[in-house]
């Protein structure tokens, strides 16, 4: 297994400082080559990276940026545009679910990176790859999820957008609907999750915004039998914690 760097950035004893900075130093400069071939694979340079390339470059960014210093630093040197413009330009596929985890893993639900998403627009990138790629719809709603739960004025932003409650309402929908596979009701599950999360000590206003949500909610409570034998044992699991999300977003909903 490999062993990823910490969340937190731990201080180096005094005997260890220099070998930390320098393996510090050498993290920075790998960051920045793959932010290079990401960028270049964006621009559509003649000669540069393939899908494949961005991919592979895009995966080491989040294996380092799971330290908090490497994440914070993407935004605060203009790395986290550099793979928000190739999700944009994605749309969909390996590229864009590639960027949407390093999106999730840089926010990990961190108000600076989070703030940063918003304001470069992630979220609506976020939103567009959601809509035209069903194959990325788990993990563009698990960067939506880290990009806005926890920080208010970027939940009232986005609900306010009317996104939430297309995102949330979509994923419910699909599932009441009578898709019972077991991806969509792990999307389902998600989406009921940040219903939930958004709900949570939200004004009269994000409420409001979320009205669609919650009538998908009720809607999939009352039509999504909580057990089927049908199910194999990740569905089973998905289709408990769904039941169990949507319990908790109904006591948060606002009176009819």
């Amino acid at each position: 297994m490999i062993r990823r760097p910490p969340r937190s950035t731990p201080k180096p004893s005094s005997a260890a400082s220099d070998v930390y900075k320098r393996q510090t130093v050498d993290h920075a400069q790998r960051i920045g080559a793959c932010l290079e071939a990401v960028a270049a694979w964006t621009a559509g340079a003649p000669g540069g990276p393939d899908a494949a390339a961005c991919v592979a470059a895009l995966e080491e960014i989040e294996y380092f940026i799971e330290d908090l210093d490497f994440a914070r630093d993407l935004c605060k040197l203009g790395g986290m545009k550099v793979v928000l413009d190739a999700l944009a330009k994605a749309g969909g596929g390996d590229v864009a679910r590639a960027a949407a985890v390093v999106v999730a893993a840089a926010a990990q639900n961190d108000p600076p990176v989070q703030a940063c998403v918003a304001k470069l627009k992630g979220l609506g990138s976020l939103v567009a790859a959601w809509r035209g790629d069903a194959a990325t719809r788990r993990t563009t709603l698990a960067a939506i999820s880290a990009v806005v739960r926890g920080n208010g004025p970027v939940e009232d932003a986005f609900a306010a957008s009317g996104a939430a409650a297309e995102v949330v309402a979509a994923a419910l929908g699909a599932v009441a609907g009578g898709d019972g596979s077991s991806d969509a009701l792990r999307v389902a599950a998600a989406a009921a999750f940040l219903l939930d999360a958004l709900a949570c000590d939200a004004g009269p206003d994000r409420l409001a915004a979320l009205a669609p949500a919650f009538a998908a909610a009720a809607d999939a409570a009352a039509r999504v039998s909580a057990s089927s034998d049908a199910d194999d044992e990740s569905a089973a699991a998905a289709r408990l914690q769904l039941h169990e999300f949507l319990a908790s977003a109904a006591k948060r909903a606002p009176p009819p």
